[in-house]
């Protein structure tokens, strides 16, 4: 991260460039981010656009354009949305991927149908996940989901340090 980062400059002089990173900046970073508490961690990107949220937001399933199809998978990210995270579903399976030597040959192919995106209604988060967080606790989340989380992810970025 630049030290000397203000506000009123682009949001990705935030951080160094790979070259400017030394070896003892990258240790100190991943020992802050290990250090870093749950009630600390509040990611909201889209507050100023929560007035106008549409249902249409809280679609889970794939989006195609042309002839790309994606997951969007909301349920894995409601804190953005103010939301209580919940334990979300399983993510969805491609139907085939291949990987080539360069990134422009990676493919992952998705079941679509048009009737899925037709129906969108029928695809949106269950109404029960929906649940505003508690004013002031912007980190909340559901009893299940830190145990989830913690199997599921990686806790430290430090190689050398264990969970403590």
């Amino acid at each position: 991260m630049n030290p000397n980062y203000t506000d009123d400059l682009p949001r990705a002089a935030h951080w160094h460039s790979r070259r400017e990173a030394t070896s003892a900046t990258i240790v100190r970073y991943r020992e802050m981010l290990d250090d870093v508490q749950t009630t600390q961690v509040v990611f909201e990107p889209y507050r100023v656009f929560r007035p106008v949220v549409a249902d249409i937001v809280f679609y889970i399933g794939c989006i195609c354009c042309m002839t790309v199809v994606e997951p969007y998978l909301p349920d894995r990210v409601l804190r953005q949305f103010s939301l209580v995270q919940f334990v979300p579903g399983p993510p969805l399976a491609p139907l085939r991927g291949s990987r080539g030597s360069i990134a422009a040959t990676y493919s992952v192919v998705y079941q679509y149908t048009d009737a899925l995106w037709q129906n969108w209604r029928d695809h949106l988060l269950h109404e029960e996940e929906g649940v505003l967080v508690r004013s002031g606790v912007l980190w909340e989340s559901h009893h299940d989901y830190l145990p989830w989380f913690r199997t599921v992810s990686h806790l430290r970025v430090s190689p050398n340090r264990r969970e403590g």
